[in-house]
């Protein structure tokens, strides 16, 4: 080999060595940048909340209270789940609203659902609530909801009643949960409150 060519390859060689010493650095300024974006923005959560209704209601919640828009939706949804049952369904129904209750009133819930599901299952029986009213009162995160209760034994109407509830909710850390579903008689002194 003679030494043109020998110097050829070595000076080749050298800016080979140079290019990829200059991409070694690029990427660990790279990888130093990424981490630094990564550092900053660890810790930091965003919550979004879709609507299932439409966006001119503004259902809002923050870390210990929640709009009425939101309270109501959620009240709806939990005496659908208590309320809207047949033997087919029951279990699953009790099932999403034990998991959306606080911890400390999941035993008491829990205990009540499986009364009802008996007497569901070995009933037949099926019924449907139709709510005719929701008044928020001024107590933070109390729900009052009116309606009809049917009941149908075999599919045939058996008793259609007005019946009134009281949902409790806790909300912390930007969830809602349910701490309490109490049924009122019309002249329970709760109830008087609101007319």
């Amino acid at each position: 080999m003679d030494k043109k060519t020998f110097d050829e390859e070595l000076n080749s060689l050298r800016e080979a060595v140079k290019t990829k010493s200059r991409n070694e650095k690029l990427l660990v300024i790279g990888n130093v940048i990424l981490a630094g974006v990564l550092a900053l923005n660890y810790n930091k959560e965003r919550i979004v909340q879709v609507p299932t209704m439409a966006p001119q209601y503004k259902m809002m919640i923050s870390n210990n209270k929640a709009s009425p828009e939101f309270l109501d939706a959620m009240s709806r949804n939990i005496l659908d789940l208590l309320l809207d049952i047949t033997p087919n369904n029951v279990q699953a129904q009790q099932n999403m609203l034990i998991s959306m209750a606080e911890p400390k009133y999941r035993d008491e819930l829990q205990s009540k659902l499986m009364d009802i599901a008996s007497q569901i299952k070995s009933n037949n029986l099926s019924q449907n609530f139709y709510i005719q009213s929701v008044k928020i009162v001024n107590k933070p995160n109390v729900v009052f909801v009116t309606g009809t209760l049917n009941q149908y034994i075999d599919k045939n109407i058996a008793n259609s009643t007005r019946v009134n509830y009281k949902l409790t909710f806790t909300i912390k850390n930007f969830n809602a949960t349910i701490a309490g579903i109490e049924q009122l008689a019309d002249n329970d002194p709760q109830m008087k409150e609101l007319r």
